[in-house]
């Protein structure tokens, strides 16, 4: 089914002669470490030709299925056998974390886990689905939108006083990691209203000012390990209406998740699999045009139900022929860049069905197979 008249219109923008601004790194007082990482994401996502996508998964050295590791007591000084080591023998490149899901309990853990796999040549990302909090200072989640709390932490001085102080906990844990550069992915998903500083809940100038907020803020603190990633929930024409600025942003990302069919067609339309590869092609299109880095920042089917999942679905931004062919079919610029990593939602514990990366037993193992053979992706250890 060809690709629908809103997503082609989308795709035509030109390739802009990038000024020289747009082509650096935002925080000009990085660490050597940052710099070394930002250097080679950015030299990743220009070798379209012959360079791999690095394979990311949440979570994936202190969870998976059936197991979880609790706190730092569980730590053996290496990193333990991932879901997909356990299934392939690969790990992975790229491991995600949460900032919420870290407390004293778990802390010292993360902290090594994070450093481990920095020194094994491994990306660290790291979301944060900070939660909502009241005039008191009483902590919710992240899914809970009353309150108007990101209007208030623009317009009123309390509310931004509260806010500090959550700043300030970020601060003090990454002040112990300076050695470590982590992929810093803050108020994701921005542009639905499933968050508490989702597009319902402020307008788009009230949410450029929190995320210039929170950068600016980190880096007055001397935190600069970070690189910044801004990473809508899919591609639509509102891709930039939030957008802080390139010289806010480090990389260009996209979450998208294919679930049943009646919720694709919400998100997707009739035909999901060209929908996301238009999406590709747009991204990669903007962030060559912003002299970014591209990157697929939370990706997925749970439970891998759809068939040849890996083949169709996820490795679409590694196929250059086919990013090449489908550019030329909707009559818009070939991409000649392509994504630096593909960050796979976490396995969990106990659901039988929450699950995004392969391990023992996992549907689809053959099709990944399949996809393995192609040689595209990059595991830990291979950069």
């Amino acid at each position: 089914m060809e690709i629908s008249i809103r997503k082609a219109l989308l795709l035509w923008i030109p390739i802009l002669i990038v000024p020289l601004s747009a082509l650096a790194q935002v925080d000009s007082l990085a660490t050597p470490e940052a710099k070394g990482l930002y250097r080679k994401l950015f030299r990743l996502s220009r070798d379209f030709e012959n360079g791999k996508i690095l394979y990311g998964h949440q979570n994936g050295f202190h969870e998976g299925r059936g197991w979880r590791l609790q706190s730092n007591s569980d730590w053996r000084g290496a990193l333990p056998e991932s879901d997909l080591h356990k299934a392939f023998g690969k790990d992975p490149a790229v491991v995600g974390y949460d900032f919420a899901e870290i407390g004293n309990w778990n802390e010292e853990l993360i902290m090594n886990q994070m450093r481990a796999v920095h020194q094994k040549g491994g990306v660290v990302t790291m979301s944060w689905h900070i939660p909502n909090f009241d005039e008191t200072g009483t902590d919710s989640d992240a899914w809970n939108t009353s309150g108007e709390t990101a209007k208030k932490i623009v317009s009123d001085p309390h509310f931004k006083a509260l806010f500090r102080q959550r700043l300030d906990r970020l601060v003090a844990y990454l002040g112990r990691l300076k050695d470590v550069p982590i992929v810093f992915r803050p108020w994701h998903e921005h542009n639905y209203f499933w968050f508490w500083w989702g597009n319902t809940h402020c307008t788009p100038e009230e949410y450029k000012k929190i995320w210039r907020f929170t950068a600016n803020y980190l880096k007055s603190k001397g935190v600069h390990n970070l690189l910044y990633a801004y990473s809508p929930n899919d591609i639509e024409k509102d891709y930039f209406e939030r957008y802080p600025g390139d010289s806010y942003v480090d990389i260009l990302g996209v979450d998208a998740y294919f679930k049943s069919m009646p919720e694709n067609l919400y998100f997707f339309g009739v035909s999901p699999l060209d929908e996301w590869k238009g999406d590709v092609v747009t991204l990669l299109n903007w962030a060559e045009e912003h002299g970014k880095i591209p990157a697929i920042t939370e990706f997925g089917n749970e439970g891998i139900v759809y068939s040849k999942f890996w083949t169709d679905y996820f490795a679409w931004p590694m196929e250059r022929d086919g990013l090449r062919q489908f550019a030329r079919r909707i009559g818009v610029p070939s991409p000649r860049i392509k994504p630096a990593y593909s960050l796979l939602w976490r396995n969990d514990r106990d659901s039988p069905k929450h699950f995004y990366s392969p391990f023992p037993g996992a549907p689809e193992n053959e099709n990944f197979k399949e996809l393995l053979a192609k040689k595209v992706l990059g595991f830990l250890g291979d950069l």
